[in-house]
């Protein structure tokens, strides 16, 4: 995808996907990431491939004060892998060691894009605080890693006198 067609954080985390070497997103026209905003289909298992990175983006908060506003976007991103035998604990130990390292892979070029300026929305980007944790679904044999974290941005208030009829 190229860098000018990367317009948020959603579209820049599929381009990462399609780049990372484990995961080829799209390769082939295997599906191995989902922008859960985006996509509406609750089949979503029928159609993916693993490794697996599902975006979710959730709620914002507006956080600072006169000097300056900043709106914060919640995201939950979970890397997935799938195991042939969920009884074998070195397969699933093995799934769940490859999707954290796909996370920290995927959040040092975050990491290392926003320290080369690549992209405007990454500014608001800290690992700092970023957390991290093991899930499974052992009932379709689905084991990974869920990453809790914000993305902010400086608010600038709009003129919004066009929008309101007079009083």
């Amino acid at each position: 995808m190229p860098r000018n067609t990367i317009i948020d954080f959603a579209s820049y985390t599929e381009d990462l996907c399609r780049r990372h070497k484990e995961i080829l997103h799209d390769k082939n026209g295997h599906i191995h990431f989902v922008d859960s905003g985006a996509e509406k289909d609750t089949s979503l298992d029928s159609k993916l491939y693993y490794p697996a990175v599902i975006l979710e983006k959730g709620s914002c908060q507006f956080l600072g004060d006169n000097a300056g506003y900043r709106k914060e976007h919640d995201y939950v991103m979970f890397i997935l892998s799938h195991v042939k035998d969920k009884g074998d604990y070195d397969e699933i130990c093995t799934a769940l060691q490859t999707c954290e390292r796909i996370t920290d892979e995927l959040f040092n070029q975050i990491l290392l894009d926003k320290q080369k300026h690549r992209y405007k929305f990454l500014t608001g980007f800290s690992l700092a605080g970023v957390e991290v944790e093991r899930v499974e679904n052992t009932d379709a044999s689905l084991y990974g890693v869920m990453s809790v974290f914000s993305l902010g941005v400086s608010y600038l208030p709009v003129n919004c006198v066009d929008v309101f009829l007079p009083e």
